[in-house]
């Protein structure tokens, strides 16, 4: 199967594999359904692209230095590559738990795929 453009099998995220537009962010948050762990908290939409894609909301309130809230972000962003072939087609913000602490890459893959199926499931059918 051939992939669709901009999306990348291995090495990194395409360009499409990220919700970059304003409006998507807040279709995403205005339709999506909520979940979360103690390690990562989810929003998830449906999309109709065929693939999954990823943005990440991590404030000030997530570690305080940029340092901190970039290597979460570079965590989540490992996770989403690693993970993408099991996930749904549907849009997520990814964002880190209030109790989340500085998580293990293997604990937020499976915290992710986890989340994500059950988040999806909840989504209402059509819409596409």
């Amino acid at each position: 199967m051939t992939e669709p453009k901009g999306v990348r099998t291995g090495a990194g995220l395409g360009r499409t594999e990220r919700i970059t537009h304003s409006t998507d962010f807040a279709r995403v948050y205005k339709e999506g359904r909520r979940g979360g762990d103690a390690i990562i908290r989810v929003v998830v939409a449906r999309n109709d692209r065929g693939f999954p894609r990823v943005a990440f909301a991590v404030g000030k309130k997530a570690g305080g230095k940029a340092h901190d809230r970039n290597r979460l972000r570079r965590i989540y962003r490992e996770a989403f590559r690693l993970e993408k072939r099991s996930l749904p087609a549907v849009d997520m913000i990814l964002s880190p738990a209030r109790e989340g602490g500085d998580p293990e890459l293997a604990r937020v893959r499976r915290s992710l795929v986890a989340l994500v199926k059950q988040v999806a499931k909840q989504l209402p059918e059509g819409g596409e």
